[in-house]
């Protein structure tokens, strides 16, 4: 089943969606996050976002040892971003903890070469992208002096 990962001598994983069963990796892959989301409901908006006050404080902890703190949202699209917002609605937990977070956030979606990104089984990109996919976030973190 997983005949499309591929991991090289150096660690580095590689995704090879130019395969005949694409359409049974993407069905598997929509399937697992159905059966995810089933078996683990999200925690309601409030909670959650009061959950994050800890993880916080960690974040304030790293920045004030001369740290930054980046989280990112990983692109996602079709049916996988259809159940995420479904379940976690953007504006509800993510747009809502970057109004207070201490941290940078990123998601994807605002980020235009990466909404531009092909993701064969709605959740990973094809091992070709790899590049065009680190090119994008480096310069973006760049742009945000995030790094030098």
């Amino acid at each position: 089943m997983n005949d499309h990962v591929f991991v090289r001598a150096d660690r580095a994983g590689f995704i090879d969606y130019h395969q005949p069963n694409l359409a049974f990796i993407r069905a598997s892959r929509v399937a697992d996050l159905v059966r995810y989301y089933r078996e683990e409901p999200p925690t309601d908006a409030r909670t959650w976002l009061h959950d994050l006050d800890a993880v916080s404080a960690w974040v304030e902890k790293i920045q004030r040892r001369g740290g930054r703190v980046v989280f990112f949202r990983e692109p996602a699209a079709d049916e996988s971003l259809a159940l995420d917002e479904a379940n976690f609605p953007r504006d509800r937990y993510w747009d809502a903890y970057a109004r207070r977070a201490p941290a940078t956030m990123i998601d994807f979606r605002d980020v235009p070469e990466m909404k531009a990104l092909v993701l064969p089984d709605t959740s990973h990109i094809d091992a070709t992208d790899v590049p065009r996919f680190t090119i994008a976030l480096a310069n973006l973190l760049k742009s945000l002096k995030l790094v030098d």
